[in-house]
């Protein structure tokens, strides 16, 4: 909450969502970081909070202590027009969180892990539609809870190596 006063006026500004100053408010792909070669790479320490529906050719690379999340999956979608992998993360600790994703043509995933400390999590999603789910691979955590899988055409999300914790 912000108050300010303006002459005889007092303006009070709010921003939901219990953003820190970590959180980037993303409306539009602009607010991402800038693509290099069509794959967006984002920011380790930072939490993504998508506030609208929106749809790209990009792919997403995925760092350490990173979100994408949303108010609920039910209001926010994130769509994949490409046929390559959506979000792709190596040793990543990344949480996925109340957003609907869909990538028609492609694959949603690709997990992998050389360091027993990766962590995946994929909480109050929805994946509307992927050709395939993709594959988690050496994870020392791997959460999936209360995800919705629509339209999976021809394989689920393989895992691979030894993944420590699946939860």
């Amino acid at each position: 909450i912000n108050v300010t006063e303006s002459g005889s006026n007092i303006i009070i500004n709010y921003a939901p969502g219990g953003s820190s100053l970590k959180t980037v408010t993303v409306s539009q792909m602009s607010d991402f970081p800038a693509p290099v070669g069509g794959v967006r790479t984002l920011l380790n320490d930072t939490d993504y909070f998508l506030q609208a529906d929106l749809s790209t050719s990009d792919r997403f690379i995925v760092g350490s202590s990173t979100t994408l999340r949303g108010p609920a999956s039910q209001i926010v979608k994130l769509t994949y027009t490409g046929a390559g992998t959506m979000l792709t993360g190596v040793n990543p600790n990344f949480r996925l969180d109340r957003v609907t994703l869909a990538c028609p043509n492609g694959t949603l995933l690709n997990m992998s892990s050389t360091l027993p400390t990766s962590i995946f999590q994929m909480i109050e999603a929805n994946i509307e539609s992927c050709n395939s789910g993709g594959t988690i691979s050496g994870a020392f955590i791997c959460r999936i809870k209360g995800v919705a899988w629509q339209d999976i055409k021809t394989n689920g999300v393989t895992f691979t190596g030894t993944n420590l914790n699946l939860i």
